[in-house]
């Protein structure tokens, strides 16, 4: 059975995918991508234990309308960053962590704020 990460694990590899695609590290970025492989997430794993096949199934316990945002978004930075766009895919790292982390709200208001003190 392939070792399915921490929840932990997972909004630490995407904050460090933020800060390399801040800097636009796109090498460095590609390579936290890999260790990553969000999309091994989407299916379910089986063990066997004393004859019996066990299933988990990481979408439906991390929440299937979560993963398949975060994943939705990890695709976008992935090709993003294939086609050189460091600016995109930084946002959609961004998109990805902030889905993940359930901070949703925090970066709307962000942006909330951003446009008024702009604006002003």
């Amino acid at each position: 059975m392939q070792k399915i990460p921490s929840e932990e694990d997972i909004a630490k590899v995407l904050t460090q995918l933020v800060k390399h695609l801040k800097h636009i590290e796109l090498a460095q970025a590609e390579a936290v991508l890999v260790r990553l492989s969000f999309h091994r997430l989407l299916n379910p794993v089986y063990k066997s234990s004393k004859g019996k096949k066990v299933r988990f199934d990481p979408v439906a316990y991390f929440g299937t309308s979560r993963v398949l945002q975060t994943a939705a978004y990890v695709a976008d930075c992935e090709e993003s960053i294939e086609r050189g766009k460091a600016h995109r895919a930084h946002l959609a790292a961004i998109a990805a962590a902030t889905r993940w982390t359930g901070r949703e709200r925090d970066l709307q208001e962000s942006a909330e704020t951003k446009a008024i003190c702009t604006a002003a």
